[in-house]
Order: structure tokens, then C-alpha cells, then sequence
């Protein structure tokens, strides 16, 4: 198998999982159907990334410290919040290219950098641009990740800062996948079942299933060794940013100090000198297919005015 495995020092944003998907199940909840979805981002601080050339396409995974905010009805009206942990997401070729086709909203000059509609990433370490690119980038990345994800960027750090969550080594790992074969699911470790089995039993909002697949899909891209050296960068991440300290009212700060620490102990990431006509949403996928992916009909999308109004 033809793969990529690179470092991902960055911060990573699907704004709203379902829309990305088109809806495909608006999911359950404590077996009841839910109704509406009024917010379910997807954040990841990311630590290593992967794209691998198989028979069926390309797949993107990203490894890192993962949380899908959730806020939902399944009574009109009556808000429900939830939250699940996750260690990895996969990205199939289609999905991939229906995000990088998008344009930029924010129209910046850099292209990692990248603001769109379903697709926000931000390096940490943004100290190779110009002081006056660095002053618009801190603008854009103000506007556009800390002010409309802030509660969910607390609410993580507050995850990440329990011992007992993101522990690889007693619980295996999480991936919300779009995969073709494990599509809009949540594949959690055999590892896990045990102590978070009441809480995948409950349903997630926006999500079709949860199975024990995650051992199983990362065994077919991942040999022992790889798995090892991914696990152990991603217990470095979570000790640099279950160590940071910052100000809620300049959450930049977050970017300042994690990537001094972050540099010490991994090393620094550049992704600053890339080399694509596609948009480089993963630097690991720079050197496959340019060509894009349509949409697999498979998987069939909808909007918001196509689902069910909620009585």
C-alpha cells in the first residue's frame, strides 16, 4: 500500500459534521429519533495524519485529540447538549475532494490557511509568515475559530486535562468515519467497549451507528510499529495541551504556547512551502491524484429543507 504519514501540528475544523455528510441520519438519542441538529462541530488538535492509496481511492486519516460538540432536539424546542471524545477521524477521496473544491472565505493568501464553509485548518506554529501576515492571520483565525468555537474549545481543553480521557493505552481509539465502508460511524476499540458502552448505547445525533470497528480499520492501513510511533506522538500532544495555560479572553494564546511546546517536543511542522493544485487540507495527500473525486451516488446528500420538520 502506497501511504503517507506526516506530522499535523494543527488545528482542525469539519463546522458541521451532518451538513458535510448531507444528512444521512439524523441519528438517535436514548432511543428516541432525533428531531434536529443545531450544532455539532468536529475539533480536532491534531498530531499525526495519514493518506494511503488503496484499490477503492485514497483515504485521509487524521490522528489527534478529537470532540464532536453536540446540541440537538428530539422534543421542538428543547435543547439537549452531549459531547463524544475522539482520537481519529477518516476521510474518504470524495469527501476529501468535496471539501477541497470549496473556496476560501477568507480569501488568505496562505494556503494552509484554509476557511471554508465545511473545512477550517490552522497550523499552530504560524512564526515562519511576515510580522503583517501573522497580524492578518491572528484576525482570521480570531473571527473564524475562536469566537464561534469557543465554548467548544474550552469544554475540550476541559476534557483533555481528565487523565482518564484520550488515554490510548487503556482505551484504544475513536474515529468518526465517512470511510466507505464504515460511513457517518462512529468505530470505537474493543479496548473501549467496556467502561463507554452506556454511552455509545445512548446514540449520537448525526451519526448512523457506532461499531467496534476501530481495531479493525486501523489494522488494515497500520502496521504494529506505525501504531506505536502515532500513539506515542499523540500522548506528547495531550501532555502539551493538558499543561497549557491561557487566557479565555485572548484564546491566540493557546496557538503561542502550544506550539513553543509542541516544537520542543516533537519538532517543528512546516507546511508553509507546499506544492499543490488541489487544496492541501491534509500536507500528506501532496504527490497523489490531483484529479478530483466527484461525490460517490452511494451515498446520497440532503439539506436542511430536506429533512423532516420537527412536529
Amino acid at each position: 500500500m502506497d501511504k503517507n504519514i506526516v506530522m499535523n501540528n494543527s488545528i482542525f475544523i469539519v463546522p458541521s459534521w451532518s451538513e458535510l455528510l448531507g444528512y444521512p441520519s439524523l441519528g438517535k438519542y436514548v432511543n428516541q429519533d432525533v428531531t434536529k441538529i443545531n450544532y455539532d462541530p468536529v475539533v480536532f488538535f491534531g498530531s499525526v495524519e495519514c493518506t494511503a492509496k488503496t484499490e477503492r481511492g485514497l483515504v485521509h486519516i487524521l490522528f489527534g485529540l478529537g470532540y464532536l460538540d453536540l446540541k440537538f432536539e428530539v422534543q421542538a424546542g428543547i435543547d439537549i447538549l452531549d459531547k463524544r471524545l475522539l482520537t481519529g477521524l477518516v476521510i474518504p477521496d470524495f469527501v476529501y475532494d468535496y471539501m477541497a473544491k470549496e473556496k476560501d472565505i477568507a480569501l488568505t493568501n496562505n494556503q494552509d490557511i484554509i476557511i471554508c464553509e465545511d473545512i477550517v485548518k490552522i497550523p499552530v506554529d504560524i512564526s515562519p509568515l511576515s510580522d503583517s501576515e501573522i497580524n492578518a492571520a491572528k484576525g482570521i483565525i480570531f473571527r473564524n475559530v475562536f469566537v464561534p468555537y469557543k465554548r467548544t474549545f474550552l469544554d475540550l481543553f476541559e476534557a483533555i486535562r481528565n487523565k482518564d480521557n484520550y488515554d490510548i493505552m487503556a482505551s484504544g481509539h475513536v474515529l468518526l468515519s465517512a470511510h466507505k465502508e464504515f460511513y457517518d460511524e462512529l468505530l470505537v476499540s474493543e479496548m473501549n467497549m467496556k467502561d463507554k458502552l452506556a454511552e455509545y448505547r445512548k446514540g449520537t445525533p448525526g451519526i448512523s451507528k457506532f461499531t467496534h470497528n476501530a481495531d479493525k480499520l486501523l489494522n488494515a492501513y497500520f502496521s504494529y510499529d506505525e501504531m506505536k510511533e502515532i500513539n506515542r506522538i499523540l500522548e506528547q500532544v495531550k501532555e502539551v495541551y493538558a499543561s497549557i495555560t491561557f487566557d479565555e479572553n485572548y484564546m491566540f494564546s493557546i496557538l503561542e504556547k502550544a506550539s513553543n511546546q509542541l516544537s520542543e517536543k516533537i519538532g517543528k511542522v512546516s507546511y508553509l512551502s507546499l506544492n499543490s493544485q488541489k487544496k492541501p487540507i491534509f500536507a500528506s495527500s501532496v504527490g497523489f491524484s490531483e484529479e478530483y473525486i466527484n461525490w460517490d451516488g452511494k451515498y446520497p446528500r440532503r439539506t436542511k429543507a430536506d429533512l423532516p420538520q420537527p412536529k
